[in-house]
């Protein structure tokens, strides 16, 4: 009596109806010239994740090299169409129109030399377009089609179908993650221009590497995983918790994972591209991870009812007065400083100055400004914060405004408005030497950002990208508040002894 594989050898219709049926066993007999080693169970996991068809959204984080592409870009969308699922009309988005076409290359190659399949499928896949830009299968009314970003597909069909397959592979790389104007734009392309194109039993399969905190899979992740959207996410890396190959059919042993290691020769590009772990540049001064967090509006209150500590608001100002597209925002990043005594110590009242035997916490506080706005809209706002810090804190805090050029008429107003301002000199100092000046209170662990504030995102953004971002006006506002707490010294009423 034959075997299942000996009658999926001998017997086309077995075949068939295997693979209708198993994405798995269609990859696995109809590109088997793909499976250079044995298969992982990520990789199985990955066949599952495609098959699911009431899964609308799946992210897929896998190293380089994995395979994810030859599953997911070139042997699904023939799966999709051949099997169970029955898709009508699968898009393959790339960024650019070359990386686009060359999916759809690679599949218009696949029918064109690929024996097996066209024994079994080739009347099926017969095409009347065998271009650049789409195959259209009369036989099955179906189409795969290939946009890119510098396509616009609003209101696309085929025939009465819209999409009901997408798949995205790599629409980022390093130089489209490097600023949030081109985060946004490939993010705001994908949500207003490629997703809303399909229907309501649309699947949508996302697949890439982890390049930026805020790109675009880490934002789909996000939002998965807050439940603001449904959908799963899968991370390959290359090594398991173990220090293990993920695929250990082709990394079987120590030796081979450091061959190929060598052969990469990056160490960031291993950690962020094969480990997806995010890591600094050697530029970067601050890390994302030094931040601490709190909310404001549930502990304000116990940050400034200690009796025993002492207080200063510093309000850290840019100021950017063009209102064109291009040109910087105005950032205000107001600071309450919070010095306290060292645990245990006892408190005895009289004049003391900053000493070591006091810890300092900074907290952002959460009306934090970016935003292009006018000379006046700038001194209300200013005053608008100041008149906020009073009222909830009950303190008068100092603003902080770099005291050159036109920024000094700023200053003259809010002190003609009675506003508590000083100016800010910067001795020459490059924006980098001054974050570098001051990255120690964020490094130690001293600056605390609100979960519930504004702009929040950004400023972590601008502070840890700052040279590679293309603004960094919130970094400075930042960096103007913290040198405003030490400006001057701070008398306290308690001293310890």
């Amino acid at each position: 009596m034959k075997t299942l594989i000996e009658k999926i050898v001998s017997d086309s219709g077995v075949r068939e109806a295997v693979t209708q049926q198993s994405f798995l066993w269609f990859f696995h007999i109809y590109f088997a010239h793909y499976v250079t080693h044995s298969t992982a169970s990520f990789h199985k996991e990955i066949f599952d994740v495609a098959q699911q068809a009431d899964i609308p959204l799946s992210v897929i984080l896998a190293f380089r090299g994995s395979g994810k592409s030859s599953i997911i870009s070139m042997a699904y969308p023939l799966w999709a169409m051949l099997g169970s699922q029955q898709k009508k009309f699968v898009l393959l988005v790339g960024r650019t129109q070359q990386q686009a076409y060359q999916h759809l290359k690679n599949i218009k190659a696949e029918i064109e030399t690929n024996e097996v399949l066209m024994h079994d499928y080739g009347q099926v896949l017969q095409t009347n377009e065998l271009g650049q830009k789409a195959l259209t299968f009369p036989k099955i009314k179906a189409r795969i089609q290939a946009v890119s970003m510098e396509q616009s597909i609003r209101g696309i069909r085929h025939l009465a179908t819209r999409p009901d397959l997408i798949i995205c592979d790599d629409i980022e790389d390093l130089a489209s993650v490097r600023f949030r104007e081109q985060r946004d734009k490939t993010y705001n392309w994908l949500t207003g221009e490629i997703l809303p194109a399909g229907d309501i039993n649309t699947k949508v399969v996302i697949i890439g590497n982890l390049l930026h905190d805020d790109s675009l899979v880490r934002r789909f992740e996000k939002k998965i995983e807050l439940g603001e959207m449904s959908g799963l996410v899968r991370r390959y890396p290359f090594l398991t918790d173990v220090g293990e190959a993920l695929w250990a059919g082709k990394f079987p042993d120590d030796e081979s994972i450091q061959a190929h290691k060598q052969k990469v020769g990056n160490h960031i590009a291993w950690e962020r591209e094969y480990l997806l772990n995010l890591v600094p540049d050697d530029y970067q001064l601050v890390q994302a991870d030094w931040f601490k967090s709190y909310r404001f509006w549930d502990d304000y209150g116990d940050l400034t009812r200690s009796n025993d500590a002492t207080f200063k608001i510093s309000i850290g100002v840019d100021l950017a007065i063009s209102q064109r597209d291009t040109a910087d925002y105005t950032t205000i990043v107001p600071v309450l400083a919070v010095w306290r005594p060292v645990d245990g110590s006892r408190v005895k009242r009289r004049d003391y100055y900053i000493g070591s035997d006091r810890t300092l916490d900074v907290y952002v506080l959460p009306q934090v400004i970016n935003k292009r706005m006018t000379f006046l809209e700038t001194k209300e706002k200013i005053k608008e914060i100041v008149d906020w810090c009073e009222r909830y804190l009950d303190k008068t805090p100092t603003v902080q405004v770099e005291s050159v050029g036109y920024q000094q008429s700023m200053i003259e107003v809010l002190e003609e408005d009675g506003i508590k301002v000083e100016g800010m000199k910067t001795h020459g100092q490059d924006k980098r030497a001054r974050l570098a000046s001051v990255s120690h209170l964020i490094e130690n662990g001293q600056v605390w950002l609100p979960s519930d504030g504004s702009n929040i995102e950004e400023l972590i953004e601008q502070v840890v990208g700052l040279g590679k971002e293309s603004h960094d006006d919130l970094a400075d506002a930042l960096v103007y508040a913290l040198k405003g707490i030490g400006k001057k010294p701070v008398r306290f009423m308690y001293a310890i002894i």
